[in-house]
Order: C-alpha cells, then structure tokens, then sequence
C-alpha cells in the first residue's frame, strides 16, 4: 500500500510540473528559487526545466535536477 502512495505522489507531481510558468507582464518568468536546489547552480531567467509545487514555480538546470527534487520535494525546501 505505501508504495502505491509513493507512486501516486511522483506522478501527481510530475504532472503538476508539465505545465511551463507564463510569463509576467514585464515578459520575464519570476522563479521562487536563484539557485538549483539539486546542484547549487545559480538560476538562469531562460531555464524551461521547471515546476510548480504548492503553487510556487521552481527551475532547474537539467531534467535530471528537476527528477530528483520531485522524489522529494520537501528534503530540499526544508534545507532552504
């Protein structure tokens, strides 16, 4: 039962992270983090690898960055 949990969350929070941040009036899209919370590079303004978890947008580096936030996405906010 709990790996089914588990399941069900990654791709609720996969899913949630396909939709890519719209962009603001000024034309720039506005990230919650400046750097990669996976590797620690600092945010560039044209990353697309994002998401939005509890309603703020994340970027990433990579997939590969992005992937391993989503597995847990509060170890990394907590370390914030």
């Amino acid at each position: 039962m709990k790996k089914i949990i588990v399941i069900a969350f990654a791709i609720t929070a996969i899913l949630s992270c396909q939709n890519q941040p719209k962009p603001t009036a000024d034309g720039h899209v506005h990230f919650v983090n400046k750097t990669d919370y996976v590797c620690g590079m600092d945010v560039q303004a044209d990353w697309t690898d994002t998401c939005t978890y509890k309603g703020n947008t994340y970027a990433f580096c990579g997939a590969s960055c992005k992937e391993e936030f989503l597995k847990d996405p509060e170890k990394y906010l907590a370390a914030e």
